[in-house]
């Protein structure tokens, strides 16, 4: 029996958590004919134990246990070993929802020339309190555009792509940080983007203080990426060196200190408290803040809508973001 058409690819570090719950929304998805592929990046958690055990109980599981090399690195060496005609991404900490893959697929094989394909995902809190949705058009010409424009229309661990991707177009991951968004600009230029018009994705917004601390660096390469993806519209090439120019990015961009990071958690706690409707715990905690957050220019908003009744805010700053978020879907019709 050959390999199934689906592999689904995985990367955990220390991300034993909410592994279990990641596992089984890939195990219970409604199309089940996939490889699903895990590695263990050189967690020092659980997280080896828990890929073991499911191994065992699921034979569409194959964990690898390696030495910490990264997300790009080990997504390229996972990719090197596959055989199937598609490849899916999913997150250690994130969730798809049961329809995923079928939906997908079904969106792939009535497009032959869509290369890639993501869905809307939600935004959900670290306890899975959702926090609002990303919703773009099914539109490669809108797509192309909001990535130009520095909007990351996918979230990474929602997406399907065709293998050919990476054998016959020859592309790889780039980067440390930011490496979808980079592939995503890249394969705009060779094939047709895709998007299922439906939330089956979940994706977890938690505190990690890497993750945090990369974000100024992380913004400097989307700038670059940006740039070479210039480079390559006006000349048919890349003039710069993307590692090289990574590499500057990484030695002269400072990551967050552990106070700007304090602060910029602090700055989401306010707006979920505000959206909770819970107002005076938020003023309490935007009273601390001071000029740390400076750079920060809605915070003066956040500081006056904090002395209104909880009650008529709460509501009416959910409702907002609905809003938003389909405002966005129709300006980009």
């Amino acid at each position: 029996m050959g390999e199934p058409a689906l592999t689904v690819i995985m990367s955990v570090y220390n991300g034993a958590k909410h592994l279990p719950e990641a596992i089984e929304s890939i195990l219970n998805q409604t199309f089940g004919e996939f490889r699903f592929v895990i590695v263990d990046d050189g967690s020092t958690d659980e997280t080896g134990t828990i890929l073991d055990d499911y191994a065992r109980k699921d034979q569409r599981l194959v964990v690898v246990h390696q030495k910490n090399a990264g997300l790009t690195t080990t997504l390229n060496r996972i990719i090197a070993t596959t055989d199937g005609e598609l490849i899916a991404r999913m997150d250690g900490d994130d969730i798809s929802l049961p329809h995923r893959f079928e939906k997908q697929i079904a969106k792939l094989r009535s497009t032959p020339d869509c290369i890639v394909v993501g869905c809307w995902f939600q935004v959900i809190t670290e306890n899975g309190t959702p926090v609002r949705e990303y919703v773009f058009p099914d539109n490669h010409r809108i797509l192309t555009h909001n990535l130009h424009r520095g909007v990351n229309c996918y979230a990474h661990g929602s997406v399907i792509m065709r293998r050919k991707v990476f054998s016959d177009m020859g592309f790889s991951y780039r980067f440390r940080h930011g490496q979808d968004f980079d592939l995503w600009l890249r394969l705009s230029e060779r094939g047709r983007l895709g998007l299922v018009e439906d939330v089956l994705y979940k994706r977890r917004d938690h505190n990690k203080s890497i993750s945090r601390a990369v974000l100024p660096q992380r913004s400097a390469l989307m700038k670059l990426m940006l740039l070479l993806a210039d480079e390559r519209k006006k000349h048919g090439r890349e003039l710069s060196n993307w590692a090289e120019s990574e590499e500057e990015v990484l030695r002269t961009v400072p990551l967050w200190t552990e106070k700007e990071i304090e602060a910029y958690d602090k700055f989401l706690k306010v707006r979920r408290l505000l959206c909770a409707g819970e107002n005076r715990k938020a003023r309490i905690i935007l009273s601390t803040l001071g000029e740390k957050m400076s750079n920060y220019s809605n915070l003066a908003v956040a500081r006056y809508i904090s002395y209104f009744p909880g009650f008529i805010t709460g509501p009416l700053l959910r409702l907002r973001d609905r809003i938003n978020s389909r405002r966005l879907f129709m300006r980009n019709l």
